[in-house]
């Protein structure tokens, strides 16, 4: 049951989805320290363990980080595909 759950593309496509819903959440808010705007601050991830062909864009963790300068404070919403830190 879960190979053939692991196996199914809509999954994975599932999953991307979800996250950008939380990257949005966090794209759409100010920074918490200076109240600077967000920029994109995306970084690569090595996704592990899919069993089928993963969609375009799958390997990015949505990241964003403030624009003022001294400040940068990073924010890293939530995510369902990288449950936790790197290996």
């Amino acid at each position: 049951m879960c190979q053939k759950l692991l196996g199914d593309a809509k999954l994975y496509e599932l999953q991307l989805k979800f996250d950008e819903d939380l990257a949005d959440e966090a794209r759409a808010a100010r920074c918490r320290e200076c109240g600077g705007r967000i920029d994109a601050a995306n970084y690569s991830r090595k996704p592990r363990g899919a069993l089928t062909k993963l969609p375009d864009n799958y390997e990015t963790k949505f990241s964003f980080c403030c624009d003022r300068e001294g400040c940068r404070l990073r924010n890293t919403p939530p995510s369902v595909r990288y449950l936790g830190r790197r290996v």
